[in-house]
């Protein structure tokens, strides 16, 4: 089931009847402006045009094709030409076409020829709602003092043997010299841990950068030692490491071994989901677990589990891995109860199922940023009906 698809379609009609909130504004922005869904949207847009022409055609050949030319060649999906600088423009430039052209074909689209997509959405109205998560993590030091980071003032946090942390005004955490380290005799550890409904940014005294997922911690030193550089992760992090050959970074996850010189790539270790997978982008790692070692070049990931397996696969769909970093969730042939594991984390609730646990996979992309009774209103185009209570999604069969 394509779900960015229906998602377009209820975010256009949200759009055209004026009820859209700002998120699901934001939200229908975000999805025009990124470049990956160019051609989805003029699927999409194509789709619904020639729908709208049906029985008795709106406009001309000739017409159409004039009209079409002119949203396509001026296509608001191009990021460079859509900063937010110039938001402004761009909502001007979307009111324009869409009015001129969308607002005829598909209004007539929605009430005339998709009843089912609206009855989905109305029938999944829920009474109660729970948030998206947002920026939040506490910082453990050596000696068990823990700064909650939300809520802490941005500005230097604290020095550490030279290394001044550094909360800085995007949220980020950082780590830099101050120009007086000094040797220290032993490392000094710090914790940067997430909660369920949490996620974080962290730049390393190295220069590497870490997102953390919800319900995930990292484990590293405030400065590195002179051979290696090793952190200890649970959870979900995407790594940016910078480049060092004289002193490898690795990762060490599930007794799984990452190491590697200085790459992108992305570690999912959640104990809950059975395996480990570490996900290639750029450059190359290696992979070890018990014995066995594995080279990964881009576009590879190795899943290891608890057995001491560890295979290599190819043709991944990185941005369904990675998707979480940029605030998405993307399925990609995905179990229902793999994708509610997801949701479980980054709403913060607990999932129970009301029968057998439903076989359906899901593909699609959905925004983080949203309300869970949106996400779920989107997943219920499946088939799969859900209920919210109190802190509880209970999944319907």
């Amino acid at each position: 089931m394509d779900i960015l698809k229906e998602r377009l379609y209820y975010l256009l009609q949200k759009y055209f009847d004026n009820t859209a909130t700002s998120s699901e504004l934001e939200e229908l922005y975000q999805l025009f402006k990124d470049g990956r869904y160019n051609d989805a949207i003029d699927s999409y847009l194509s789709d619904v045009w020639e729908k709208a022409q049906k029985p008795e055609p709106l406009f001309s050949a000739e017409q159409s094709e004039r009209v079409f030319k002119h949203i396509f060649e001026t296509h608001p999906t191009d990021t460079e030409k859509h900063t937010t600088k110039n938001n402004f423009s761009f909502w001007l430039f979307m009111a324009a076409t869409l009015s001129a052209v969308l607002i005829t074909v598909g209004y007539i689209y929605w009430k005339n020829l998709t009843p089912s997509i609206k009855e989905g959405v109305d029938k999944t109205k829920l009474a109660h709602d729970l948030l998206p998560g947002s920026d939040k993590a506490t910082l453990t030091l050596s000696n068990g003092k823990v700064i909650v980071l939300n809520t802490s003032q941005q500005g230097v946090l604290l020095n550490q043997g030279g290394i001044a942390v550094r909360k800085e005004a995007n949220g980020q955490l950082e780590y830099k010299f101050n120009g007086n380290l000094l040797k220290q005799q032993a490392l000094v550890y710090n914790t940067l841990a997430t909660p369920q409904g949490g996620q974080y940014r962290v730049v390393l005294s190295d220069g590497t950068k870490v997102w953390l997922n919800s319900a995930s911690s990292i484990h590293f030193p405030s400065v590195f030692n002179a051979s290696n550089r090793i952190v200890e992760l649970t959870g979900e992090a995407y790594f940016e490491v910078a480049k060092n050959p004289s002193k490898p970074f690795s990762v060490i996850a599930n007794q799984s071994e990452i190491k590697v010189f200085g790459t992108h790539f992305n570690v999912m270790a959640y104990s809950d989901e059975g395996v480990t997978k570490t996900t290639l982008l750029e450059g190359s790692v290696q992979v070890k677990k018990n014995a066995v070692e594995k080279l990964l070049t881009p576009g590879e990931q190795a899943v290891t589990d608890s057995q001491g397996k560890l295979i290599v696969k190819s043709n991944i769909d990185i941005e369904a891995e990675t998707a979480w970093k940029d605030g998405f969730f993307k399925f990609d042939d995905t179990s229902i109860s793999e994708v509610m594991r997801q949701i479980s984390r980054w709403y913060n609730v607990n999932i129970t199922y009301a029968g057998n646990i439903p076989t359906k996979n899901l593909t699609g992309t959905i925004s983080r940023n949203v309300k869970a009774s949106e996400l779920l209103n989107m997943l219920s185009y499946t088939g799969v009906k859900f209920k919210i209570e109190g802190s509880n999604i209970i999944v319907l069969n």
